[in-house]
């Protein structure tokens, strides 16, 4: 029994570092000036310190849910999502004028961060070999703060350039600079859009591959029989030698080895007994 070709794990992989690369611009200059512009439109104290509450108090809410439902339905809808929930933050930042628009932009940016990194963290651990995982996950992480750095220098020269040589006020600096964040979060959502493909295990099998959306336990059911009956196996009792079985939520799934290093899922089995 021979293994179909895995999907491109290191396209996905390359889509997904330059995805947060882009969206991670905006990352590091917000905790320099937005309590400054908020006070520019008449924050108190405590409601700059409503803006870093609003943005950490959602990914706490969030994430324990996430957890199960990127098992159920997939990693790529979420990691969309979460990209999407960062354009929308932008936008918000962008044409924020008061108090509460900037509230909202944080719990916004916050909706974002809980579906993204998750996700983002997610993938790696699905498509990085065993040995690579480490790697990998610096990758993404690196790519934060490289994203944060190049972001924070590009922001603050503009806003040195424009409010020192041009004399731009503070409400125009603001909306300029948000401008320039959302074409690089539309650039993030495009490249992943394009290129970071499932990664969800059923959806790496060669008897899955090309099916979007991911298919439903019924539709994988039917096709995992008719994958077996393509290689002559009637149930996980008569894998090959060198094959295992495990349980999966209401599926079992039968692992051959890809490599030295890695397991690659190939058919889905029947429900679980």
């Amino acid at each position: 029994m021979t293994d179909a070709p895995c999907a491109p794990e290191s396209r996905t992989l390359s889509a997904l570092w330059r995805a947060i690369f882009l969206v991670s611009f905006p990352f590091g200059i917000l905790a320099f000036v937005l309590p400054i512009y908020g006070r520019e439109l008449g924050a108190s104290a405590i409601e700059v310190g409503a803006f870093f509450s609003a943005f950490s108090i959602v990914p706490v809410i969030v994430r324990p849910l996430l957890g199960r439902a990127l098992d159920r339905w997939g990693r790529r809808p979420f990691l969309l999502a979460g990209l999407v929930g960062y354009l929308a933050a932008v936008l918000a930042f962008g044409f924020g004028t008061s108090v509460w628009m900037l509230t909202l932009a944080r719990f916004l940016q916050g909706i974002g961060a809980a579906f993204l990194w998750l996700t983002a963290l997610t993938m790696v651990a699905d498509l990085a070999a065993t040995g690579g995982r480490g790697l990998n996950f610096g990758l993404i992480d690196e790519a934060t703060n490289r994203g944060a750095i190049i972001g924070t220098t590009l922001g603050f020269a503009i806003l040195f350039w424009l409010q020192g040589d041009v004399g731009i006020e503070w409400k125009q600096l603001w909306w300029i600079l948000f401008a320039i964040y959302g074409v690089t979060t539309v650039a993030a959502l495009a490249i992943a859009w394009r290129g970071a493909r499932e990664t969800r295990p059923i959806a790496l099998s060669p008897c899955f591959q090309g099916h979007h959306p991911p298919l439903d336990h019924a539709d994988g059911d039917r096709a995992g029989h008719r994958c077996l009956k393509r290689h002559g196996l009637a149930d996980a009792r008569h894998l090959p030698a060198g094959h295992a079985a495990r349980r999966s939520g209401r599926h079992r799934l039968c692992l051959s080895p890809g490599g030295a290093d890695q397991l690659v899922p190939t058919v889905a089995l029947g429900r679980s007994v």
